[in-house]
């Protein structure tokens, strides 16, 4: 940022917040706005903003006599925040990044979670189809796949509807007599469990936490010492916690009794 030129936070007329830059000598163009914006601070001002610019009649002065050139130029901008209220019309603004309606990127709908996951089960079965293919390769490209749909849920581009629906769109592709397993348990039955390794859920007691394992029976995980109630209130789960060491705690989920298979 140029000599003599500041931003920093303040309050407009009607107490409302607003970015506030300031030039001592000059005039500020639009480029030096953007330019203070994206570096100053380390790009700690990056952001969405708007200038509300009164044109109106009501503001016209008068003819300029006794006025002397101002010396320096000053800008105030309001900071636009994702569904958050408009400083014009007062209404929710929508989602920045992706269409709230169908869950696209804005800037590029090529990249939607959707395009890339189609992109990668045709990539696997051109793979699989291939007369050469050992059953261990033709293993590895099927879960490759199906790990790809885990992280799309777990990044929540896709909901658990679709990762359901696409896992049944890609049986075709499964292995014939192939189980890979994870902690003895067939991934095939871990997959149809409504809780997955590496999801978050929210507990009263703990907040969002992270699962680092699930279980089809709940006295195994509290063998295994998940015992630490987290007082997560689902029918068909419980969640509970085990300690690894001071204020350090893991978290596994397990099917609630009545629900095991």
């Amino acid at each position: 940022m140029k000599k003599g030129t500041t931003i920093k936070w303040d309050r407009d007329l009607h107490d409302k917040s607003i970015v506030l830059i300031q030039k001592r000598r000059g005039r500020l163009t639009v480029a030096e706005i953007a330019d203070i914006l994206q570096h100053e601070d380390g790009g700690a001002w990056n952001g969405h903003y708007v200038i509300l610019m009164n044109c109106s009649e009501g503001t016209l002065g008068g003819n300029g006599l006794f006025m002397g050139d101002p010396t320096g130029d000053s800008i105030e901008l309001y900071q636009l925040e994702p569904e958050s209220e408009c400083p014009v019309c007062g209404r929710m603004l929508p989602p920045f990044a992706y269409c709230p309606n169908c869950g696209n990127d804005w800037k590029d709908m090529e990249n939607s979670a959707e395009k890339r996951l189609a992109s990668i089960r045709r990539e696997a079965a051109w793979e699989i189809r291939k007369g050469s293919l050992t059953p261990e390769a033709h293993a590895a490209w099927y879960w490759s796949y199906i790990g790809a749909v885990d992280m799309a849920r777990q990044m929540n581009f896709i909901t658990e509807e679709r990762r359901q629906a696409l896992y049944q769109g890609a049986e075709e592709l499964k292995p014939e007599g192939h189980h890979a397993t994870e902690h003895g348990q067939k991934i095939e039955d871990l997959l149809a469990l409504k809780i997955h390794a590496g999801d978050y859920v929210n507990t009263p007691r703990f907040c969002s936490v992270q699962i680092e394992r699930v279980y089809r029976d709940e006295a195994e995980m509290r063998r295994d010492g998940y015992t630490e109630p987290t007082d997560y209130r689902d029918y068909e789960y419980v969640v509970c916690g085990k300690s690894t060491g001071l204020n350090r705690m893991v978290f596994a989920a397990a099917r609630r009794k009545a629900h095991c298979v």
